[in-house]
């Protein structure tokens, strides 16, 4: 299957992306150390570092950073920046920091087209599943198990673990441990308008739902989302 396919492409991307970031990490950290802590996303923290270069007064960027991260974020870089102890990147290492993070950036880019193109066919190939939960997330939901027949074969109740991240299992805090048994469907617009006294219950439901669908249009002849 051609989304199997694209799911395993879109891992190596991440792969390459996390290997480049730790590399932009390290060439970086020479002029502001503090900035990897404070922004954690690959992207994020690539299209600050672009925005920030190395300027010393934030102010400066300002507008240009409130299109990457919060207002919160910022007010916390503009503190920090002036606190810390790196120095200005040479002209060579500035030029190995930009192409680092437009590197990430471009490969971010890569990975939105192989989405968006999954995407588009997945109201042929699983029109049900597509209703329930969008292209988005039904995409990903067949990548990660193998193929639209695999997913399936899969109970409900493993269903909701699908697409866990290990990082959102291991905080301390009582809301990491909410979400210990909410992977994909977690993020589908069902569960993001449920109160949270009821999501628990909802995804339940929902992961119920998504078998049977995904079972329909697996072995069943509906191909415009109906049933």
């Amino acid at each position: 299957s051609f989304i199997v396919s694209a799911n395993e492409l879109t891992m190596e991307i991440d792969n390459e992306i996390s290997t480049i970031h730790k590399y932009a990490r390290d060439v970086y950290s020479i002029r502001y150390a503090e900035l990897e802590q404070l922004v954690g996303s690959p992207v994020e923290y690539a299209k600050c570092v672009k925005v920030i270069g190395n300027q010393t007064d934030i102010s400066n960027v300002d507008k240009e950073l409130q299109l990457v991260v919060p207002a919160n974020i910022i007010l916390t870089i503009s503190v920090t920046v002036t606190t810390s102890v790196g120095r200005l990147l040479t002209e060579e290492e500035f030029s190995e920091a930009m192409a680092a993070c437009n590197a990430i950036i471009a490969w971010d880019e890569h990975k939105r087209k192989i989405f968006e193109y999954v995407e588009s066919w997945m109201s042929f190939i699983a029109p049900n599943l597509t209703n329930v939960v969008g292209s988005d997330i039904a995409a990903r939901l067949m990548g990660i198990a193998g193929g639209l027949k695999k997913l399936s074969e899969i109970p409900s109740c493993n269903l909701q673990l699908l697409g866990i991240k290990r990082a959102s299992i291991g905080g301390l805090s009582t809301g990491a441990h909410k979400e210990i048994h909410m992977g994909l469907l977690a993020k589908s617009s069902i569960m993001q308008e449920c109160p949270a006294p009821l999501k628990q219950r909802a995804m339940r439901l929902l992961a119920s739902k998504c078998t049977l669908v995904a079972r329909v249009d697996a072995f069943g002849d509906d191909i415009h989302g109906i049933q």
